[in-house]
């Protein structure tokens, strides 16, 4: 059985992190963050109690700034930008 409160992670096959996400009672909370395979950032997805809230962004494998959308309670809440490569 899976501990209701744990940090998930997972790695490619070169060994790099591809994503780690928190849970607290079984629900995602905090900074869901994933990686390219490269080892740069891809996402960062903040959650509260399960749900997208607050400022989702991508990257580019190449590191530089790919999108931004905010968030609330799992919903798009705002426009999203989109950063030109």
């Amino acid at each position: 059985m899976k501990d209701r409160n744990r940090i998930d992670t997972s790695h490619y096959s070169n060994g790099n992190r591809s994503y780690e996400i928190t849970y607290v009672n079984d629900k995602a909370h905090g900074l869901s963050i994933g990686w390219h395979d490269n080892g740069n950032r891809w996402y960062e997805t903040p959650y509260v109690n399960d749900k997208a809230h607050g400022l989702r962004i991508w990257w580019y494998d190449n590191g530089k700034k790919w999108w931004e959308i905010p968030y609330k309670n799992n919903l798009q809440h705002g426009s999203k930008i989109e950063f030109k490569y």
